[in-house]
């Protein structure tokens, strides 16, 4: 049974059954799980998240909740092909039942992105406001596609601004 009807019903699946662990499973080794997190960190960037928020202050989260896990997974990996592909320096919920025990403040933040790019030496480039905006217009469209929300998950946040067509992105300063 693949149909869930809110994220308090996300339960505990193997790694073969769960969405999130399969999308991840493919891009084995570029991603580290620290224990002390439910996210895991993209390890491309070779630059702490922590220290690339101080770095730029801007991020945005992506909400790759829905009913149907199959969407989460199409979802997930259109996102993390597009974040890989950039290079752009990103983490990730590590497993679908995690979303549950996410701080009402850290709800539908199931992606976060940071706009710097990072060389072949491990150097940031920070994204200028087009490319920034390039990226999440291009992310914005594939969840458009796959499943859009009719109304913004970020609306009505505090310090979050919506943005974007398909209703799951939002940013923010700090």
């Amino acid at each position: 049974n693949d149909v869930i009807k809110d994220r308090d019903d996300y339960h505990e699946l193997s790694p073969e059954e769960d969405p999130i662990q399969r999308v991840l499973q493919l891009h084995k080794g570029q991603y580290m799980y620290p224990s002390d997190s439910v996210f895991a960190e993209y390890i491309g960037s070779k630059i702490p998240s922590k220290k690339i928020m101080i770095l730029q202050g801007a991020k945005i989260h992506i909400d790759i909740t829905d009913s149907d896990y199959e969407k989460i997974e199409r979802m997930l990996s259109k996102s993390l092909d597009l974040l890989l592909k950039h290079k752009v320096p990103h983490k990730v919920i590590k497993e679908l039942y995690a979303i549950n025990s996410l701080e009402k403040t850290q709800e539908n933040k199931t992606i976060t992105v940071y706009p710097v790019l990072i060389d072949e030496n491990g150097n940031p480039i920070f994204l200028n406001s087009q490319e920034w905006e390039n990226l999440v217009v291009e992310i914005d469209q594939a969840l458009m596609l796959i499943s859009p929300k009719p109304k913004n998950v970020f609306e009505g946040k505090e310090g979050e601004l919506p943005i974007g067509n398909s209703g799951r992105i939002g940013w923010r300063i700090g």
